[in-house]
């Protein structure tokens, strides 16, 4: 009876994983803890693709770790892009969806791909003085994101390239690419050479979904505040463990709650993927970029983070924080959303169409 129970078990774990896009060079590996930052590299090298990492380090001692990948087997075309992942995620969503990976179409188009990791994420978790565990290591909100890792991110590149580089960012990553374009002046125009947002994150108004999760989130912030836990789900191999040790066996439970409940009915995504999905997600986060996100919400602007009236005087000159002008952005700006995404903004949309 018992061999019985094993062998069914197995079978279910087996029928759970899309095995032509496996992450890792074997089954057997998905249950192991960190799974994740062992499979990334291979995963890219399997399917014939080269990856080389660079470390960068922030003026305020954040490690970096930038991912190009590029094929060797197809012409150079001398064309540089960089994709910088959403919120809770790491770059490993780009290359872990086999050959449909967006990663993988470029390089097979002759360009060399750059994949960034903004701090706190698996692949950037490191810092020269703190540990993830220090509360100091996780102060930073959406504006630091964007003033401090975009800038370094794509200001390497574009010295190591020599070439101006194609923006494409997902969710947060279009959160934080327009906020370092609005206040960058010449800079950002100088790095890049267009803007590509999917699933845009700019003015989150008028979502009656998540409206009632306003105050939640930032009563639950303001409370871990004061114990001064200032971030989570940083311990992403034992986080990622739990989702796939569970999902593995009810993935069509995991799908319907966490897709299509949490971001909006949609027939792109398989079940088959889930375990490739919890293989990057959640990840590292800090609490303050969550209620930089709520005060967006709240007060209908696309503005910088709230200290209060203060420190606000303190940091910006005025008790209120300014508003990212997005009318700075000369770029050419390419826009791409699902209809029913729960997060779409048409706010953002309008503004970009009626320039």
């Amino acid at each position: 009876m018992g061999t019985v129970f094993v062998v069914f078990t197995f079978f279910c774990v087996v029928s759970a994983i899309n095995i032509k896009n496996n992450a890792c060079p074997s089954l057997f590996l998905y249950p192991v803890a960190g799974f994740s930052s062992k499979c990334y590299g291979e995963m890219v090298k399997r399917r014939g693709y080269d990856i080389v990492t660079h470390t960068v380090v922030t003026h305020d001692g954040y490690i970096l770790n930038l991912f190009e990948i590029f094929n060797a087997t197809q012409e150079n075309k001398n064309f540089t892009v960089f994709i910088q992942h959403g919120i809770l995620v790491n770059s490993g969503v780009w290359v872990n969806g086999g050959p449909r990976s967006l990663a993988f179409y470029f390089a097979d188009l002759g360009y060399r791909v750059w994949l960034g990791n903004v701090r706190g994420t698996l692949y950037s978790n490191k810092h020269v003085n703190l540990t993830i565990n220090d509360p100091k290591f996780w102060d930073f909100n959406l504006d630091t994101l964007a003033a401090v890792d975009i800038r370094t991110m794509l200001t390497f590149i574009a010295k190591t390239t020599r070439q101006k580089i194609h923006y494409i960012g997902h969710s947060m990553g279009t959160t934080v690419g327009l906020m370092f374009l609005a206040s960058s002046g010449q800079e950002g125009a100088k790095l890049l050479q267009s803007v590509s947002l999917m699933s845009p994150v700019v003015y989150i108004n008028n979502l009656k979904k998540l409206e009632p999760s306003i105050i939640p989130a930032y009563l639950t912030g303001k409370i871990f505040n004061l114990f001064h836990v200032n971030g989570f789900l940083y311990h992403e191999n034992a986080v990622h463990r739990i989702f796939t040790s569970i999902c593995k066996l009810i993935p069509h439970v995991c799908y319907q709650l966490l897709i299509t409940v949490g971001f909006g009915k949609t027939t792109h995504f398989s079940s088959d993927d889930l375990l490739l999905y919890f293989n990057n997600w959640p990840g590292g986060i800090s609490f303050y970029q969550i209620q930089h996100y709520v005060q967006i919400m709240n007060s209908k602007m696309f503005q910088k983070f709230d200290y209060g009236a203060a420190r606000n005087l303190q940091e910006y000159g005025s008790e209120k924080p300014p508003v990212y002008d997005l009318s700075k952005i000369k770029l050419p700006v390419c826009l791409f959303y699902g209809k029913n995404d729960v997060y779409y903004g048409e706010e953002v949309c309008r503004f970009f169409k009626s320039r």
